[in-house]
């Protein structure tokens, strides 16, 4: 009888888990989202930050934004930095 009350138990919990580690990932994400704004505002003005945001909205896998990272640093001008934005947001 304890084992099926704890599996209820957790049947409860699970669903409400998911949620908090799916939420979790969300905002991971948009922190990611908002410092490759900030950098790419302060490394090429506000017009490509401007142009940055919605590409970078399209993007929900955490390892683009990881590898854009790099790319902000290594792009030599902010045409070069949009390009690389549009190829990882396809």
């Amino acid at each position: 009888m304890l084992l099926l009350e704890l599996i209820f138990s957790l049947l409860r919990v699970l669903p409400f888990s998911w949620h908090c580690i799916k939420k979790g990932l969300q905002q991971g994400l948009a922190a990611e989202r908002q410092l490759l704004l900030r950098q790419a505002r302060k490394r090429f003005g506000a017009q490509v930050a401007e142009q940055s945001m919605p590409l970078l909205e399209r993007i929900t896998d955490p390892q683009p934004l990881e590898d854009l990272g790099e790319q902000l640093l290594d792009s030599v001008d902010g045409d070069a930095w949009l390009q690389a934005l549009r190829n990882a947001a396809r």
